[in-house]
């Protein structure tokens, strides 16, 4: 059966996120005019519609903190349907849970540890807050699944055996709510051997490249070898970077699935699915980011010792720019900077402008994923304000990268200094002292 025709089948479950945005802002009127109890309802109600609403979870979680049950909205806000509401809105289903065993195990990556050298900072800067030292990556492995089923919607993913066990290995998100609607769903056959490559920030540029393409090299290691007929399960696949890499790694458009579009929950001969968990970089195995070289770095004219800034075009920053980006994109060609927007470099351009850099400025932010490409012993200096996630340290360190870090306090308006939730840090932005940046410069080399 084609992929087409699979896709004409009734699906079981469908996904209405726009629906679902809707009765999210339905559910906080109703919690403004002091209606509690409808707004929790409604809240539960669109999350079993759309359980990969995120905004749904996180305003149930803020219901919660406002009856003063602290634990519950704790989970909430982690993505989960807490405890306490699972009697009072679910089936009895929701509360079965059973084990599944009936699967293989191959182990194909073993943990492997290296250390986190301390980042190199301007005197004067603000001390770095990580206190980790070393990468000790994760054991990765397959599972093949006969017979399996599968619920995976980008938000919750779960894996279950052919009996319905569920394999809890590979379980993330409300497995609650995940029970319900698998206990009165049907899944959709998805094929004979199909393969789930899905993890949460599917859209995002860097946990593509760290946290479902690789993946493909874990499976690769295992021993398996593609087919036309394989099908490969992505929460999303609307982007250039996604099609682009996927068939630069051996998997064409036709052999995707994704399940938002779709559906969440399908079923298949074979379900096969690799066990991978990074962590923000700090449990990264050195396979990674040389798989990503060996598979998308292309033959091609080399320039070393090129030196690049990652500037940010403002319409695509998600909101942390830079206050003065403009000063910045004049300022480094006067020291042999090339200035680069990766959002307009074909994946291709991006890996060999960041293999030929010998130094390397940019804020931090997803572009920054790049120097998986970078030769041993290039020079990375990351910005960063209100938010700042371990990732492109860790990598540095694996690489062989010599890593630089420096603070740079939010502008005016900017956001940084109000930030209160995770969130508002990471989308807040924040000014570059070129006066510090002068010296990061000499620091670092260059005159």
């Amino acid at each position: 059966m084609s992929l087409a025709q699979l896709h004409e089948r009734q699906s079981a479950f469908s996904i209405h996120p726009v629906k679902a945005r809707q009765s999210v802002e339905d559910a906080r009127r109703l919690f403004a005019s002091g209606d509690i109890d409808a707004a929790e309802k409604l809240t539960v109600e669109t999350l079993l519609d759309c359980p990969n609403s995120f905004v749904g979870y996180q305003l149930l979680g803020e219901l919660l903190d406002h009856q003063g049950q602290g634990d519950s909205a704790a989970q909430a806000y982690l993505g989960e349907l807490p405890d306490s509401l699972v009697p009072k809105y679910l089936s009895a289903a929701a509360n079965a849970s059973s084990t599944g065993h009936a699967y293989e195990r191959q182990i194909v990556h073993n943990s492997v540890t290296v250390d986190l050298p301390p980042p190199l900072q301007l005197p004067g800067g603000k001390a770095w807050k990580f206190g980790n030292n070393q990468v000790i990556s994760n054991d990765t492995w397959v599972d093949t699944v006969e017979n399996g089923r599968v619920w995976h919607d980008g938000h919750n993913t779960a894996v279950f055996d052919a009996d319905g066990g569920l394999i809890e290995d590979h379980s993330m998100g409300s497995m609650a709510v995940v029970r319900e609607l698998v206990h009165s769903n049907e899944p959709w056959y998805a094929g004979t051997r199909v393969f789930l490559l899905g993890a949460r920030g599917g859209g995002n540029f860097y946990h593509w490249m760290t946290d479902i393409l690789p993946k493909l090299a874990i499976l690769r290691d295992a021993g398996f070898v593609f087919r036309e007929s394989d099908r490969f399960v992505v929460p999303i696949y609307n982007k250039g970077f996604q099609k682009q890499t996927l068939a630069a790694c051996g998997v064409s458009s036709d052999q995707v699935i994704t399940a938002i579009d779709h559906s969440p929950y399908f079923c298949g001969d074979s379900v096969i699915v690799p066990r991978l968990t990074n962590v923000m970089g700090l449990h990264m195995g050195a396979w990674l980011p040389e798989f990503l070289q060996q598979s998308l770095l292309q033959d091609g004219s080399v320039t070393t010792g090129q030196r690049i800034f990652v500037s940010r075009d403002p319409a695509a920053s998600n909101g942390r720019s830079i206050e003065n980006i403009a000063e910045l994109n004049e300022l480094f060609p006067r020291y042999g900077f090339d200035v680069v927007f990766p959002e307009r470099l074909s994946l291709a351009e991006q890996a060999q402008c960041f293999n030929n850099a010998s130094v390397i400025f940019a804020p931090h932010g997803a572009g920054l994923t790049n120097i998986v490409f970078c030769k041993p012993g290039t020079k990375v200096v990351e910005f960063y304000g209100a938010h700042i996630a371990p990732c492109y340290w860790a990598i540095s360190a694996i690489m062989g990268l010599e890593y630089y870090t420096e603070f740079c306090s939010p502008g005016e308006g900017m956001g940084g200094n109000d930030a209160s939730t995770l969130a508002a840090r990471r989308s807040a932005g924040f000014g570059v002292d070129v006066e510090r940046l002068t010296q990061l410069l000499e620091m670092v080399g260059v005159d």
